[in-house]
């Protein structure tokens, strides 16, 4: 059992051990009667695009004026992405079409492939195409169950989802296996801890295994965004302990833990021991922030052995 606190900001714990509580009072991923369906048994939400402010302006006050899009990294935004630029304050037509050139955590520095446009007003852009990181990179060995019609009816349907040649760039590839697709992982994240294919399958058509790869790629999408933010990673240590119980909280009647014991993460992989007698043992992340920006974490689950995310 896991326990962090959500909306307390990570700041620079250098005294003592912390551990943070989050304390699920509500589901971030998803809501109502759908919220313990895994992306193979239903179709994934809409994805709504978020409008970002765009200004005009220096970059740190010196150098060139150019565009900036207040949204970076740690926003998702990537390398081949296009935003399309409207006036906020107007009900009228796109006005230009940007692109990204300098990534920052958050903010971006954007180029125009459109031609110059007039600035004026409140202006904001929204994402209009999905960038390198954002498309699900699928290949598919073409058989006489796989054909070229089926790849290219695939390809036309979503701008999520990327075919690509090379096995060895793709995420997931394609196998027919009967009236059915099995899905095999070709991610080495993923791979490197003996997980080789997930754990459903979808039926061999178009229709029904559209929904089930831009649920896939709406979990990569997620999944990649935290490879976008080195710039913040590096200043961030996480550990992994056993707790053991000290008493309970005279004010609030709650027990009371510390860590125990030596850090359980290791090269990114925490071992826990789960034989008898071990099942109740409680366990906490201690996240150090050693960085001068304030952070507020939010926990979540990758379950790639079906593709889906829960808190």
């Amino acid at each position: 059992m896991l326990e962090f606190e959500v909306g307390v900001p990570v700041q620079n714990f250098h005294q003592g051990s912390w551990v943070i509580k989050l304390f699920f009072r509500q589901n971030p991923q998803i809501k109502g009667s759908n919220r313990h369906r895994h992306v193979f048994n239903s179709k994934p939400a809409i994805v709504l695009r978020r409008p970002y402010k765009l200004s005009y302006e220096q970059p740190d006050h010196h150098g060139p004026f150019c565009y900036i899009l207040h949204a970076g990294a740690a926003h998702g935004v990537c390398t081949g992405a296009e935003f399309t630029v409207y006036y906020a304050s107007e009900a009228c037509e796109p006005i230009g079409v940007i692109v990204p050139k300098e990534i920052k955590p958050n903010s971006t520095i954007m180029e125009s492939i459109s031609g110059p446009f007039p600035i004026r007003g409140n202006m904001v852009a929204v994402q209009s195409k999905a960038g390198t990181l954002e498309k699900l990179k699928i290949y598919m060995q073409l058989t006489k169950t796989l054909t070229p019609d089926f790849e290219r009816d695939l390809g036309s349907k979503s701008d999520a989802i990327m075919l690509v040649e090379d096995r060895s760039a793709a995420d997931l590839e394609l196998q027919r296996e009967g009236n059915q697709i099995k899905f095999v992982v070709l991610d080495s994240r993923v791979t490197v801890h003996g997980l080789t294919e997930c754990i459903y399958k979808a039926n061999a058509n178009v229709q029904d295994l559209l929904p089930v790869l831009q649920g896939a790629a709406h979990y990569y999408y997620h999944l990649n965004q935290s490879y976008l933010c080195l710039g913040i990673i590096k200043n961030i240590t996480i550990e992994m302990f056993r707790m053991e119980h000290t008493g309970v909280d005279a004010m609030t009647g709650r027990p009371l833990k510390r860590p125990c014991g030596r850090n359980l993460l290791k090269n990114d992989i925490v071992w826990i021991d789960v034989r008898r007698g071990f099942e109740d043992d409680l366990y906490g992340i201690k996240i150090t922030n050693n960085g001068m920006i304030n952070l507020y974490p939010y926990i979540f689950y990758f379950d790639n052995s079906e593709l889906s995310i829960g808190e």
